[in-house]
């Protein structure tokens, strides 16, 4: 299975996907900050990269067109966390 690359400034509140991820046989690591996932990305092959973006995540944001310079196959998927999303 593919190696997961989860990138949030919040690990925590990634560790209920990571068991999941795990659970149906995929690697995963995670990282908490754009230089970790930089470096990390650099060092190893991953299937995918799954970006988690609250609203103080500006330096999660900046790693979007980066991780697309640096793996152009790399599929990203991006979740807005619930402090991201405003309601009115």
């Amino acid at each position: 299975m593919a190696t997961i690359l989860c990138v949030s400034e919040r690990p925590e509140e990634v560790r209920a996907l990571e068991v999941s991820l795990r659970e149906d046989g995929h690697e995963v690591v995670i990282v908490s900050d754009r230089f970790q996932a930089v470096e990390t990305l650099l060092g190893r092959e991953f299937g995918a990269a799954i970006l988690f973006l609250g609203a103080s995540s500006r330096d999660i944001w900046e790693l979007v067109p980066l991780m697309g310079r640096l793996a152009r196959r790399l599929p990203v998927l991006t979740v807005a966390q619930e402090d991201s999303v405003e309601t009115q």
